[in-house]
């Protein structure tokens, strides 16, 4: 079975050991657009070869494991969690053929994780 892989970028997420190639989240900080007291994790599911995967279903948990939002990557990767209070979080992504994949990101007030 293929893995789901993340990617860090600009330090806005952090990949977890064990994951190999499959398919790639790639998380990246990008300028604030956010209500202050919140952010986005607005980013794109791609593969090994850097390539969009539609169809990933992503939730958003919090540390205790509570889903806090779902969404699912279009035709073009791109997956959008929106007024996400600032804190850490896991983003989870499943798709048929892949193993589940987990990106830790930290989001800050007024701030859009990608």
């Amino acid at each position: 079975m293929k893995r789901i892989v993340a990617a860090a970028l600009a330090g806005a997420a952090h990949s977890l050991p064990g994951w190999s190639a499959g398919a790639v989240v790639t998380l990246a900080a990008l300028p604030a657009v956010a209500a202050p007291q919140s952010g986005e994790v607005d980013a794109i599911a791609k593969d090994a070869l850097g390539r969009p995967l539609a169809d990933v279903k992503l939730k958003l948990e919090a540390p205790d494991g509570k889903v806090l939002s779902e969404a699912a990557s279009g035709a073009d990767g791109h997956f959008l969690f929106k007024s996400i209070a600032s804190g850490t979080y896991a983003v989870i992504g499943d798709k048929t053929g892949f193993d589940t994949a987990t990106a830790v990101v930290t989001l800050e007030a007024g701030k859009r994780a990608s």
